[in-house]
């Protein structure tokens, strides 16, 4: 999965069709009911999807659930992980999957989502189910491919494959843009529920589209930071139109790659398609039948927006309600507020950080024309300042 505040996609990825792993059979699992899990519920932050596991009928535990993953069934914060690498049964609200690889690995993306953050559902565990994300309900739901059956009316999307050299599909769509100068252009798009932004565009894309030249208007800006790269940068722009079968979504925000080494930089797919422009629709992903279906909800108009005041936060501590300053962009109210790196807030608007998540904060700093009276501390100062929000992008 490549992620921004993420994990790192396997090298070595080839195209294939969907589906390409025969020689791995599915892993077992069980329903409570014998047909179906419903309705699991999950916690939406930074547009990204966690769900409570169980591993091995331990405590509840917080997972990402990561379409994008594909370097094990499950990865697992090496302080909640026993042994280097186990077999374990894994069981969500109404299913058990057994005989799934735990691997630990370090999650330190975690405060830039301000979620806990245990472990990750990556593309091994859930390549047994029919899936389908409610994204305004906030539901899972979980299918045997074997006896599932759409009736509905929702866009039906051919689904081909990115085969990592562990075996992992990886899903492609294939989604078709249009430029600011009237240019359309097609592209193979993995579907990563673990990314944050709606579109990010790999660099061969870009140059092969002339994409930097056509854009009127871009900011660039530090979006993340993971486990494969300390910060990604990426050109923010506008496209008039992004469609995918026969939905047609405007004024899309998109992230373009200038990177010439690492995963945004590789030809063998485009790009990657995530939660901002997922979360406007009932996904459901069917791996067997070389298809995604794509429902829209109460969101699919609604405007695509950016954060308007050019601070990248990081939440900190025990309960996630220390807010540091981990990036601002050059010439952004946050730089014109007198806001620098490692600085941390301590009240908005007369109210106590900590009375906040970094979700509302996030949001509150998403509304053009709003001011917001800022104290921070910076070392052994406190320092009161005004930010004034605006539409970057």
């Amino acid at each position: 999965m490549i992620r921004f505040g993420f994990l790192g996609l396997i090298a070595g990825l080839l195209l294939a069709g969907l589906p390409a792993r025969a020689q791995t059979a599915p892993a077992p699992f069980v329903f409570d009911n014998g047909r179906d899990a419903k309705n699991i519920p999950f916690e939406l932050a930074g547009n990204h999807i966690y769900v409570r596991v169980r591993v091995n009928d331990g405590a509840p535990l917080w997972f990402l659930f990561d379409s994008g993953a594909a370097e094990t069934d499950l990865l697992i914060d090496p302080k909640r992980a026993s042994q280097p690498q186990q077999s374990v049964t894994v069981a969500l609200a109404g299913v058990t999957v057994h005989s799934q690889t735990l691997e630990p690995q370090s999650l330190n993306f975690a405060s830039s989502d301000g979620h806990p953050l245990d472990g990750v559902l990556t593309y091994g565990f859930i390549r047994n189910f029919v899936v389908v994300i409610d994204y305004a309900a906030r539901t899972l739901s979980l299918y045997d491919p074997k006896s599932f059956h759409y009736e509905g009316s929702g866009e039906r999307v051919k689904l081909t494959a990115l085969e990592a050299d562990n075996g992992a599909n990886l899903y492609l769509a294939d989604l078709s843009l249009t430029s600011p100068d009237g240019k359309g252009a097609v592209g193979h798009f993995i579907v990563d529920t673990g990314v944050r932004l709606a579109l990010t565009i790999n660099t061969p894309f870009v140059q092969a589209h002339d994409l930097l030249a056509s854009q009127k208007h871009t900011v660039t800006a530090v979006i993340g930071s993971g486990l494969s790269i300390k910060d990604t940068t990426l050109v923010l722009t506008r496209l008039p139109s992004v469609a995918v079968g026969g939905l047609t979504l405007n004024n899309v925000i998109a992230g373009l790659s200038q990177y010439k080494t690492g995963m945004l930089s590789l030809s063998e797919f485009d790009g990657i398609v995530g939660g901002e422009f997922l979360r406007r629709f009932r996904v459901i992903l069917d791996e067997t039948h070389s298809q995604m279906i794509l429902e829209k909800n109460a969101r699919f108009a609604e405007p695509f927006e950016y954060d308007m005041s050019g601070v990248m936060l990081l939440a900190e501590g025990e309960g996630a309600d220390t807010f540091r300053v981990h990036a601002v962009l050059a010439g952004s109210p946050a730089e014109e507020a007198g806001l620098r790196e490692g600085d941390r807030i301590v009240a908005i608007d007369g109210d106590a950080a900590s009375a906040f998540s970094l979700q509302s904060i996030q949001e509150l700093f998403r509304q053009a024309g709003r001011s917001h009276r800022l104290r921070i501390a910076r070392g052994d100062q406190t320092i009161n300042m005004t930010l004034k929000l605006r539409r970057l992008i």
